[in-house]
């Protein structure tokens, strides 16, 4: 078994950790949890100020990230809401298609793929009032950790490690199987809530960012642990 023979081993996330221990018995000793994170955008995001309520999903155009869910539930809204997709894929013929279906008070944009400084870009110069995520499988995505730095709350579905930095606090995490009925209640639900929720879901969702996945005090703490176990060694 290759993993035995590993002095030390870092993961990003408390999911990948307990996966590896329910996996390989006796290796606890030589994990350790090391998070990811992005780099602290210049200013955070403008809320819409129009009377439109505006998304951002940001992914792969592939199966397994349900965008397809996505647009059914958009078809059970009955708020302006103007959804713009950043990535690209397969999918991508497929999901234009499903998405010119969908009814008037909806518009929408795929953008393609964008690095990630211009994903932050895009944050930082339009206004984003909500970010989603809808995969049925998920590590810790880094997408998220993007828009919470720019103080976007994100709406998540519960799996792998996005309870880890998803939470009721800086957004909804939602059930896995959740329906597209239930999908748009939830997100017409944040629509209709108070400007004082939204307010401190922002604030929260910058200082889950801050605390846990800042690229320049993660990255410069896990070379100093490297430096330590060189020194140990």
């Amino acid at each position: 078994d290759v993993i035995q023979t590993i002095d030390q081993l870092f993961v990003i996330s408390d999911d990948g950790y307990h996966y590896l221990v329910a996996q390989h018995k006796g290796i606890e000793h030589k994990l350790e949890v090391r998070r990811l994170g992005t780099l602290k955008p210049e200013k955070k995001t403008k809320r819409s100020s129009d009377g439109i309520f505006r998304v951002v999903t940001c992914s792969y155009m592939v199966p397994v990230k349900r965008l397809n869910l996505l647009i059914n539930a958009f078809n059970h809204c009955s708020s302006l809401i103007d959804w713009v997709h950043i990535g690209d894929g397969p999918l991508r013929e497929e999901l234009e298609s499903l998405a010119s279906g969908l009814p008037e008070n909806i518009t929408w944009r795929f953008l393609g793929n964008k690095t990630n400084q211009e994903v932050i870009d895009y944050y930082v110069h339009h206004p984003v009032d909500l970010f989603i995520n809808v995969s049925e499988s998920e590590g810790i995505p880094v997408s998220i950790m993007e828009a919470f730095s720019c103080g976007i709350p994100a709406i998540a579905t519960d799996v792998g490690g996005v309870s880890e930095i998803v939470s009721q606090q800086n957004g909804i995490l939602v059930n896995q199987d959740i329906t597209a009925v239930e999908l748009a209640k939830t997100i017409e639900g944040y629509i209709k809530s108070s400007p004082a929720v939204k307010e401190k879901k922002s604030e929260k969702a910058f200082l889950t960012w801050s605390e846990k996945y800042n690229a320049e005090k993660n990255y410069a703490a896990f070379s100093e642990r490297i430096k330590k176990l060189r020194i140990e060694r």
